[in-house]
């Protein structure tokens, strides 16, 4: 949501807990890529149920790939 002050306030929590610098800019760049395309997703109507179903496809197509790898 780009507030300043949640931002302020989770990256000191993020700190207490021993979070990295490095770790927060991952987690930065994590967060912009998350709202680009979620933003992309709801501007272009993308159906939901559909996006469900195809990313069922791509999972399960993943872990097959996965899957034979083992067994070679």
């Amino acid at each position: 949501m780009n507030c300043p002050y949640c931002t302020h306030f989770h990256k000191e929590e993020a700190r207490l807990a021993g979070v990295t610098e490095a770790e927060l800019e991952e987690t930065v760049t994590i967060a912009s890529s998350t709202q680009y395309f979620s933003t992309g997703l709801h501007g272009s109507e993308v159906d939901v149920d559909e996006f469900v179903d195809e990313t069922a496809e791509i999972v399960d197509y993943l872990e097959q790939q996965e899957a034979a790898k083992a067994d070679d």
